[in-house]
């Protein structure tokens, strides 16, 4: 089994997979994207590099990269966790550029922010954290949006930032033992 952990924006994701490396006592590894490129072209990325991996993998993702563990699991029909994950790319991009006093998103352009879509969901063993106090992501959205596809926990004092994942350990780890059946094939 090999863990996949794909950041939120402007981040490297090192620490957060330092931390759930930690947790889970498992090695966790980065999956980078490019704020600059599109969503296809980053999707695209990804796809690749997962589709070489000859073991079984679990995808976890925050922010913008719970969007992307979540497509990318949507896709390869495999269990992903995700925190605080961004539901509506576009709008929250656009959302987040307008409000960006420090220019940080500078190099978002108009393009890049338009290329994402809602990507529809497929029934996949998912665990999705709700952080209450999120101010990146409407969390009471989140839940209405969460509430029949997947394990949802809601944190009642959590930001959008997770920092410690110790109370998500065993959710994740589960996420090894769940099999699932291509109902086409019946």
């Amino acid at each position: 089994m090999k863990y996949f952990y794909i950041h939120g924006l402007n981040a490297t994701g090192r620490t957060s997979a330092n931390l759930l490396s930690k947790t889970l006592e498992k090695d966790v590894t980065v999956l980078s994207w490019n704020q600059t490129k599109t969503f296809k072209e980053n999707f695209n990325s990804m796809l690749h590099t997962l589709e070489r991996e000859k073991d079984d993998i679990i995808l976890i993702g925050s922010s913008m990269g719970g969007y992307y563990a979540n497509a990318l699991a949507n896709k390869l029909q495999v269990p992903c966790a995700l925190f605080n994950p961004v539901m509506n790319p576009r709008e929250t991009l656009k959302e987040l550029k307008s409000k960006d006093k420090e220019h940080l998103l500078d190099n978002l352009s108009d393009d890049v922010i338009n290329s994402y879509i809602r990507e529809k969901d497929t029934v996949i063993p998912r665990v999705v954290v709700i952080g209450l106090q999120d101010t990146i992501t409407d969390p009471y959205e989140s839940i209405k949006y969460w509430r029949d596809k997947c394990y949802l926990k809601v944190l009642v004092n959590a930001g959008h930032e997770i920092k410690n994942f110790d109370d998500f350990k065993k959710d994740i780890l589960e996420l090894e033992n769940l099999f699932f059946i291509d109902f086409s094939e019946i």
